[in-house]
């Protein structure tokens, strides 16, 4: 087995028990910490960065920083939140996902970012908590087989969404309130570290409650709802 496979399967099994994967789902962020791996073990750097489509791998020097822009929407590009990363944050990966995104989605959601330890990680959380941002019997949602769109999808027959009409407020909170729950889960046992969640202008950051980072340093640019117990945002 490759290093990238290698780095792939270890990432899917961390979630496996709890969640469905597929062997690609880690892919684009594995690939990216495979070649940060080989340049950072070249020689020293104080900050390495490799992005691949969007899932990013870096190395930070604990004295070093950067600003990153969070995508609230795949398709606009827009720009929904910023977040200051510094090497002493324990972060090493940022990956985003979305029902409009390059891979298909079971979910609704707009723009899932997650942060973890590594790209692998994260691009494997994000997948599968923009999985879980839905509304599953909602007829507002359009739902195709995902191998009637791409023969050779590893989803096979599992219904995945090609389009998603206006949705009320109560609808948007209800399928984040979902997606939160799930992120929380990864959270709280060390999966990722934080995460931010977007759907058709709704928008709620998953972080420790005592986070100092604030999931880390975001800023949303647009309003959050009121947020379940223990949401932290700026």
């Amino acid at each position: 087995v490759g290093p990238v496979a290698k780095r792939m399967f270890e990432a899917a099994c961390q979630f496996s028990e709890a969640h469905f994967v597929t062997p690609m789902i880690a892919v684009a962020g594995s690939v990216a910490d495979y070649l940060n791996n080989c340049i950072s073990g070249v020689e020293s750097h104080k900050r390495v960065f490799i992005n691949n489509g969007g899932d990013i791998s870096f190395c930070l020097a604990e004295d070093e920083s950067f600003v990153v822009g969070i995508c609230s929407d795949i398709t606009s590009g827009e720009i929904g939140a910023n977040a200051t990363i510094h090497g002493s944050d324990g972060i090493g990966g940022i990956a985003t996902s979305g029902w409009a995104g390059r891979s298909h989605s079971f979910g609704i959601a707009d723009a899932v970012t997650v942060f973890a330890k590594t790209a692998a990680l994260a691009d494997t959380a994000a997948t599968l908590i923009a999985n879980a941002v839905d509304l599953p019997s909602s007829r507002k949602i359009t739902r195709q087989p995902a191998h009637e769109l791409s023969p050779d999808s590893d989803l096979k027959d599992r219904l995945v969404t090609t389009n998603v009409t206006r949705l009320d407020s109560f609808e948007k909170r209800d399928a984040l309130q979902k997606g939160y729950e799930i992120a929380n889960e990864m959270r709280k046992s060390g999966l990722i570290h934080s995460a931010f969640l977007s759907v058709q202008g709704e928008q709620i950051i998953v972080a420790a409650e005592a986070d100092t980072l604030i999931a880390p340093h975001i800023t949303p640019l647009t309003s959050v709802y009121d947020q379940p117990a223990g949401l932290s945002h700026a």
